[in-house]
């Protein structure tokens, strides 16, 4: 059966339009009320405490569930971390869902649902396609690729910039080339706000020294149907014991879950 119960598992691989192997997992739950896409964030991977947190939020409140690893990451999924960026993270997101329309669970219309990184392409996928995503949950998601760049303290972004990549950890930031950052210029969504007309969830941690509280109530405030929830002293990637608990609460119930 598998760590989800009443999920039944399954493991598919496929591959991205750069030919790059992609590790899917699956959650299918008997009589589903629909699907939840889970994209995780930067140097993350499928199966960390606060996805799994995501994952069992939606199977129990009764959704199918395909979470998987991206490219270019530190997961099971093929590529080189140092290539990260945020072209390939949207791209991968883009490809499982191709995919999965191909597969008999499939319906139109889904939930779709990102931590930090995940949180900004599920966000601007959905700003894209706003007929196909009948929800979006946005956990610690970065708001904008320009304000995040602000938030990394300019001598590492100049060191980053000469040397071609960096890592600084206690920046939240592994060791990454520079088109990690450059590429995150394109992505905003406070710009995109307006074509976000699906309910959406947006939960933030009160002690996260990526995503600023005001960054995500300015764009709850843009949203015409957005609900932010605030957790204090949770940190970005809510992964001590009683934050996990907090966010599937959380967003179990946002699902539906009684």
């Amino acid at each position: 059966m598998g760590d989800f119960n009443p999920a039944r598992e399954e493991f598919p691989r496929i591959h991205n339009r750069h030919g790059l192997d992609v590790f899917i997992k699956v959650l299918l739950v008997p009589k589903p009320v629909g699907n939840v896409y889970l994209a995780h964030g930067f140097s993350d991977v499928h199966d960390t405490p606060h996805m799994r947190a995501l994952t069992a939020a939606a199977v129990q409140a009764g959704y199918n569930v395909v979470v998987w690893d991206a490219t270019h990451s530190w997961g099971r999924s093929g590529g080189s971390s140092e290539l990260a960026s945020f072209y390939y993270h949207h791209q991968d997101l883009e490809d499982v869902l191709a995919w999965s329309r191909g597969q008999p669970w499939y319906r139109e219309q889904f939930v779709l649902a990102g931590h930090s990184l995940g949180g900004l392409v599920a966000g601007v996928y959905a700003a894209a396609h706003p007929r196909q995503v009948g929800r979006l949950a946005l956990v610690s998601p970065v708001v904008s690729g320009l304000r995040l760049r602000r938030r990394i303290p300019w001598p590492v972004r100049a060191w980053w910039r000469w040397r071609g990549e960096v890592a600084a950890p206690h920046w939240g930031v592994s060791r990454s080339g520079w088109e990690f950052m450059r590429s995150g210029w394109s992505y905003d969504l406070l710009r995109d706000a307006h074509r976000l007309v699906m309910p959406v969830l947006v939960v933030g941690a009160g002690r996260d020294v990526l995503t600023q509280p005001r960054l995500l109530r300015k764009l709850v405030r843009r949203l015409a149907d957005g609900r932010l929830v605030m957790v204090p002293r949770a940190r970005h990637s809510f992964d001590r014991e009683w934050e996990m608990v907090r966010l599937e609460r959380v967003v179990g119930e946002w699902l539906g879950l009684k």
